[in-house]
């Protein structure tokens, strides 16, 4: 059995000591490009001091764990995953497993109303053919949310809450989570709090922590 021993931390707890740089921001949040082919504004927000991988498309949901920020295209990717939404089921999987990241949809052609779950699914959603300006200003957005640990804990409670977690749980996993943030420390290798969940929740709450943890966001 897992008890908190006096109030329980929660995001009130993390308000005022979240800092951020921003001149630091671009490049220091690695962003991922699932595409199949070139990134067509890539280099040129390269030169605006913006983070970008292009990944290719990709084999395994895993390969964008360490991106904070996650650019999908929804034509010409996802073979591996052999799914007819190609680009729209790369989404939906990262949104399942990974719902912290910031996920950006873009694309050059139009789709039929089906694909609109996929796009609801996003923070932002790009036309291939964006400014430039247009680029660096959601990409800028993306970057602030991406690294706030307040923002990254809403994404992934609704996600808790959406697959039913109990209250007294959610509060639970909340300290340690804020615990972590605070301190930079993993809050929840020693304690049993992890063991209450299911085995997707769990799952869920490394993939954040590690994040969190690894980057030493919001610290």
């Amino acid at each position: 059995m897992f008890f908190v021993i006096g109030r329980p931390k929660s995001l009130e707890d993390l308000k005022g000591i979240i800092e951020q740089n921003v001149g630091e921001l671009r490049k220091n949040t690695s962003i991922a490009v699932i595409d199949d082919e070139p990134f067509i504004s890539g280099n040129n927000l390269r030169d605006r001091d913006f983070n970008i991988k292009e990944i290719g498309d990709i084999k395994a949901i895993q390969s964008i764990a360490s991106y904070p920020v996650v650019l999908c295209d929804i034509k010409g990717v996802g073979a591996a995953f052999k799914s007819e939404y190609e680009g729209g089921y790369i989404i939906s999987e990262i949104v399942k497993y990974f719902p912290h990241k910031v996920v950006i949809a873009y694309t050059g052609e139009r789709f039929d109303p089906t694909y609109n779950k996929f796009f609801q699914l996003c923070d932002f959603t790009m036309k291939k053919d964006s400014t430039l300006d247009e680029w660096a200003d959601a990409l800028d957005q993306a970057i602030k949310i991406a690294v706030n640990p307040i923002n990254q804990w809403i994404k992934t409670r609704n996600r808790l809450l959406s697959m039913g977690i109990s209250s007294i749980n959610l509060i639970k996993i909340e300290n340690a989570f804020v615990n972590s943030v605070i301190t930079n420390e993993n809050k929840f290798h020693n304690q049993k709090v992890l063991n209450i969940l299911q085995a997707d929740m769990k799952q869920i709450m490394l993939n954040l922590i590690a994040n969190v943890i690894t980057k030493g966001i919001g610290i």
